[in-house]
């Protein structure tokens, strides 16, 4: 029952990629930062020609994982309110138990979540479920707060 609301919440943010653009961040905007929770570590955002939301992150526990994230989203505002949401599909990999015999993760996912802009930082919290595809058939849920302070923007 779980891989599938999370398959279900993966196509409805295809779809909600498929929906007509509005207004987003300048096109070659990007941010740098760090986030806590699952996936916690490193991250770097920048907004590509066609108003996409591109997002690569560096999950890291600095002991024993080490697992990279890339995420395409479309943000929208909320009407009346200082907040963007946003919505997309993810894919990630890496190696977890480094300490021990080093175990491959890999798995498809989606991020939905809420941002606020002021003029170069970024304040967000997502929501990640997941689906771990190797070792074994695993959903997960995870989710972060982090911050990102934009270089160009």
């Amino acid at each position: 029952m779980r891989i599938f609301l999370m398959t279900l919440l993966l196509g409805s943010s295809l779809a909600f990629l498929a929906a007509p653009l509005l207004a987003q961040r300048a096109p070659g905007a990007i941010g740098i930062g760090a986030q806590a929770g699952q996936p916690g570590g490193f991250t770097a955002k920048t907004y590509v020609p066609g108003l996409w939301a591109g997002v690569l992150s560096l999950d890291t526990n600095f002991r024993d994982q080490t697992v990279f994230h890339g995420h395409l989203l479309r943000e929208r505002p909320l009407p009346e309110a200082p907040l963007w949401w946003f919505i997309g599909p993810s894919a990630f990999a890496g190696l977890r138990d480094l300490d021990a015999r080093s175990r491959v993760v890999t798995g498809l996912g989606a991020r939905v979540g809420l941002n606020f802009y002021t003029e170069r930082i970024e304040i967000y919290l997502h929501a990640s479920p997941r689906i771990e595809a190797l070792p074994s058939l695993q959903p997960v849920l995870g989710g972060s707060v982090g911050l990102r302070y934009y270089i160009r923007f």
